[in-house]
């Protein structure tokens, strides 16, 4: 099949996934439709090194290493919980204070 993005062409083959009929069934607006089961699970893609837009990403998503990024936005996660919880039982002594100066 011939598919062009962006005015480039390019030859797209689909990988034939051969599939049994399901149990399930339904009709949705007027149309009978059935669900069917793959017999095989489809083939993984090779690995690969990518580059989208300067950066460089792999097309696998078992990848166990831990990305400078996503190590940042970790800390900054913990970093923000430790904030909000400071911030909250501050407001709990304010809260006990004024509630034993009324209570007086």
């Amino acid at each position: 099949m011939k598919l062009t993005y962006r005015g480039v062409s390019y030859e797209y083959n689909p990988p034939a996934v051969e599939t049994v009929p399901g149990v399930a069934a339904g009709k949705y607006r007027g149309i009978d439709f059935r669900f069917r089961k793959t017999k095989k699970a489809p083939v993984m893609l090779p690995h690969s090194n990518l580059t989208y837009r300067g950066v460089k990403y792999r097309n696998h998503p078992n990848n166990t290493s831990v990305s400078p990024v996503s190590e940042k936005a970790r800390v900054l996660a913990i970093e923000t919980e430790r904030t909000e919880m400071k911030r909250g039982q501050s407001m709990l002594g304010r809260l006990v204070a004024e509630l034993a100066v009324a209570h007086s």
